[in-house]
């Protein structure tokens, strides 16, 4: 077994990473052994035994909703198009169009100046 040093660890990949605590513990290294020997916690040590378990691999399981279905999908090319057409287009403003190009109810989240640091006022805008 190699004992890598502080600056061999800053060279590996994640995913090398992991093959090699994978390794420790296939060669009988406990979680908190194989955790403390490449300075990652035992969380990052047991979800990763986990990932492998599940998919059989460790590459990072896909994040995100994987697209095309969250709740501006429907808008999204009249984004797109918007910002295109008005690069210096605000949020407050792009949210007032949105509201007349597409009847349903958005929220936009205003941070108050008056209120503890913080404490946020959220303003329904529905349009109907």
């Amino acid at each position: 077994m190699v004992k890598p040093s502080s600056h061999a660890l800053d060279d590996l990949s994640n995913f090398d990473l992991k093959a090699l605590v994978l390794e420790l513990l296939g060669e009988g290294y406990t979680h908190r052994a194989a955790a403390a020997q490449f300075r990652v916690s035992i969380k990052f040590v047991n979800d990763m035994v986990l990932l492998k378990r599940a998919t059989g691999s460790l590459e990072a399981k896909q994040q995100g909703n994987g697209g095309g279905h969250g709740k501006l999908a429907g808008v999204a090319g009249w984004i797109r198009g918007r910002i295109k057409e008005k690069r210096d287009l605000t949020l407050d403003e792009l949210v007032v169009e949105l509201r007349d190009e597409s009847p349903r109810v958005y929220w936009r989240v205003k941070l108050s100046k008056d209120e503890p640091h913080g404490t946020e006022k959220i303003s329904p805008e529905v349009h109907g």
